[in-house]
């Protein structure tokens, strides 16, 4: 990874209106300069992307060997069990992780800026990144690894599950149970919410059965529409949506043991004590290492940009 061009203190001096030498002394913590200047310095100098001249030097003759993990909900299970994962290999590889919340979808290039002013090695994303983020990123040669995506877009490599599978299966779930209708949970803005709907829509069209989809947002203005569904079978996008549609219903005095219903990501083996229900599940460790793998050999400068799915399994309660 190397920058073709550096921007100076004197660059940020003349975006601030304030001189080159308090921007040093800004940059470098000292206790004369205020916290509130040193905020606006920082911020300027993360939107331009500076890097010091020695960290310049580090970076383009040496390994930081330090990791972004990018996510944008940090009470999301399937982010927990990941990055709890994921920091086992890394760390047993060397590298450590610094952990980016977005608290929202938006992933800009002014994380890639970040990212750059905190000299990571690579990113490994959570969250769908925009084009000029990617772009970004790619003009300053510092990897990108999607986990749990699948991204139609240069600069990076894709590391998904099945979910087309994984939607099959599930339905498959929910006939072995005798349902005959069926309700698709969904999420907006989710690209892997879209394959595990097609696969859950192509398995029951098969069988002639066209199954509802309603986003998780208007869950509950539909509850009594959805109840008087006979033998009804739900299939949430993942468990932490599952858990949540479950508490609802309980808090509505809704015996849920007569319910059938699905999730997805296998939650309940990784973390004890959660609600018991069939899911989706696919191998954490596996996706893990193999992130691990790249994140050693994007740094190295090997292999062309892969595209891996991961196969599913049906995880019984």
């Amino acid at each position: 990874m190397r920058y073709e061009k550096q921007i100076s203190l004197k660059t940020i001096a003349y975006e601030l209106g304030v001189s080159v030498n308090t921007v040093s002394r800004a940059l470098r913590d000292c206790d004369d300069i205020s916290q509130s200047t040193k905020e606006k310095v920082r911020k300027v100098a993360i939107d331009l992307g500076y890097l010091p001249n020695s960290l310049v030097y580090s970076i383009n003759n040496g390994k930081t060997k330090s990791i972004a993990l990018v996510i944008n909900n940090v009470r999301n299970y399937y982010f927990s069990i990941m990055n709890d994962k994921l920091l086992y290999y890394l760390r047993a590889e060397g590298y450590l992780a610094n952990i980016i919340c977005l608290f929202g979808n938006d992933f800009t290039p002014e994380v890639v800026k970040e990212c750059l002013y905190q000299r990571v090695d690579t990113i490994v994303t959570f969250v769908e990144p925009t084009q000029e983020a990617l772009e970004l990123a790619n003009m300053n040669r510092l990897p990108l690894i999607a986990c749990g995506r699948k991204l139609s877009k240069k600069y990076c490599d894709n590391l998904y599950s099945d979910d087309i599978k994984g939607g099959g299966l599930a339905a498959e779930y929910l006939l072995n149970k005798g349902c005959e209708n069926f309700l698709y949970i969904n999420v907006r803005g989710s690209e892997c919410s879209i394959r595990r709907y097609e696969g859950f829509k192509e398995y029951l069209n098969e069988k002639d059965i066209h199954p509802r989809k309603i986003n998780i947002e208007d869950f509950d203005g539909k509850i009594e529409e959805i109840l008087a569904l006979s033998k009804l079978g739900i299939f949430s996008y993942n468990d932490e949506h599952l858990f949540i549609i479950l508490d609802r219903l309980q808090q509505k005095g809704i015996d849920i043991s007569k319910l059938a219903y699905i999730g997805y990501d296998g939650i309940n083996r990784h973390m004890p004590g959660t609600i018991k229900i069939p899911s989706i599940s696919f191998d954490y460790d596996a996706m893990a290492k193999e992130v691990t793998r790249l994140v050693k050999n994007r740094n190295d400068g090997k292999e062309k940009h892969i595209s891996q799915r991961f196969d599913v399994h049906l995880e019984d309660a």
